[in-house]
């Protein structure tokens, strides 16, 4: 069976003959665009099974929003393993419609080879504005109400089992979350697109579970990872957190000093202070949550000096941007050296009494509120052992 629902708030109120209260959710949920979906159930398909044809494309298309944030990186690679992965080895059916659809099509590096294996060059594929542009969005529901089903869970790492119990079992109020991510970004004006991106996150835990550690990095990566602030607080435990203030800028003095790079007391300090990020609010009166991005885009982990919060670094913090200057000339690969400092204290970051927890890259949740001592007494350990005084912030 297959359900299509327009995204609106009467989805929501239980009165609303269009609510979703006595809908049951099947084995395969997904948030697309309405017209997109209209014309995958009206054009001809290279299977027999629609609902699987859907499935095959609403799961790739996930998946290249989730592996290649299309929104930052509109040319992606995609390898043939990626294809044969979602549509089997006869996917070039399945490739036809995705370009006639102006969704994706394939285009030639920028040395003009459209590929070369040999030289580690996999396919190119632009993701059309077509595609990207705001969108009139609807819930795919795919029932399967015979088949018994099973969500996946994937840990490759050696994990505290209570994390990894965490990761796997928790559930999520999967109608209120979706509600509050709609309410949310109607308030703070937020594309459809990031909406989409939001909720498909949440209906991706119905499928998957995994725990992971990053290829080039000490980072742990989850499912739980993915959802947004406003998602977690439907999570099926009432969870505190721990997070610390500023902390890739005051890791960053570590590394400077560590490596015989020099440090504005300003900067150390306004770190310490956690108003760092403060000294570039005025700058384009933007949110804290984009001045971060910025902050990290064009100095942090990367370099961009026509940029205008790095040239109001140069004129606040002069000598940690000479630091940072030399580092992006050298080609360091400074996001990676911070974030594996990052790891080495919450990878081993274990609370004592919670029955549930998890970290989040710079924060850690967890379900027994007399663990807060134990935790912050820690974290205050590992910055003093690097001459660095911390702030943190518990909720």
């Amino acid at each position: 069976m297959i359900q299509v629902l327009k995204l609106e708030k009467e989805l929501f109120d239980n009165s609303s003959p269009k609510s979703i209260k006595s809908i049951s959710f099947g084995n395969s949920v997904f948030i697309t665009d309405l017209y997109l979906i209209s014309e995958l159930l009206s054009i001809d398909i290279p299977i027999k099974n629609r609902r699987i044809f859907l499935k095959n494309i609403l799961s790739f298309l996930r998946y290249l929003e989730f592996s290649s944030k299309i929104y930052e990186n509109k040319i992606p690679n995609i390898s043939r393993n990626v294809f044969i992965k979602f549509f089997g080895r006869n996917y070039s059916d399945y490739k036809q419609i995705l370009k006639d659809l102006e969704i994706i099509s394939n285009v030639p590096h920028k040395n003009g080879e459209w590929y070369n294996y040999k030289k580690g060059l996999v396919k190119n594929y632009r993701i059309h504005n077509n595609y990207l542009k705001e969108k009139e969005l609807c819930l795919v529901i795919l029932e399967e109400p015979s088949k018994k089903y099973n969500r996946k869970f994937i840990c490759d790492i050696d994990i505290n089992d209570r994390f990894k119990n965490t990761i796997e079992n928790i559930t999520i109020n999967t109608k209120n979350a979706i509600e509050a991510e709609l309410n949310y970004c109607t308030s703070k004006k937020l594309s459809s697109s990031k909406l989409r991106s939001r909720i498909s996150r949440i209906l991706y835990l119905k499928e998957k579970r995994f725990i992971k550690k990053g290829k080039k990095v000490g980072r742990i990566y989850h499912s739980f990872t993915n959802l947004s602030r406003i998602s977690r607080k439907f999570l099926s435990v009432n969870f505190s957190n721990i997070d610390i203030k500023n902390c890739q800028p005051l890791l960053l003095i570590a590394y400077l000093r560590k490596n015989n790079y020099g440090v504005d007391i300003n900067y150390k300090n306004d770190c310490e202070n956690g108003i760092f990020y403060d000294q570039f609010f005025d700058v384009k009166n933007e949110s804290r949550d984009i001045v971060k991005k910025q902050i990290y885009k064009n100095l942090l982990f990367g370099f961009n000096m026509k940029s205008c919060y790095n040239k109001r670094f140069k004129e606040i913090y002069p000598i940690v941007w000479e630091s940072l200057k030399k580092i992006n000339l050298s080609s360091s690969t400074l996001a990676s050296k911070l974030q594996n400092i990052e790891s080495e204290l919450f990878n081993d970051l274990i609370p004592i009494k919670s029955k549930y927890f998890f970290t989040l890259f710079d924060a850690i949740y967890f379900s027994d509120l007399e663990d807060v001592g134990e935790l912050s007494k820690k974290i205050h350990s590992f910055f003093k052992d690097l001459d660095i005084e911390v702030r943190l912030e518990i909720c």
